[in-house]
């Protein structure tokens, strides 16, 4: 999913940007700014960065499971990082 940005492509979510390679887990705190600056407006945070719930519970808990994440919906196994 992307959502058109003065005629260009931006991924959709901080997920989908680290796994198009257009972002880095470094980037998540820039990510977390554009949320709070009224991106998404309609969405949770979690939801803004492409985290199930239970992905948004952990990383709450332990941010340097962040990596973890990334991996696994890389591998198509979002979710089950628990």
């Amino acid at each position: 999913m992307t959502r058109r940005n003065n005629e260009s492509q931006t991924p959709a979510t901080f997920i989908d940007a680290c796994l198009q390679g257009v972002a880095t887990p470094a980037d998540i705190d820039d990510w977390v700014d554009r949320w709070h600056a009224g991106e998404g407006p309609d969405l949770t945070l979690g939801e803004f960065l492409g985290f199930t719930p239970d992905e948004g519970k952990m990383w709450a808990e332990d941010p340097t499971c962040l990596d973890e994440i990334i991996n696994a919906h890389r591998a198509g196994e979002a979710g089950e990082v628990l």
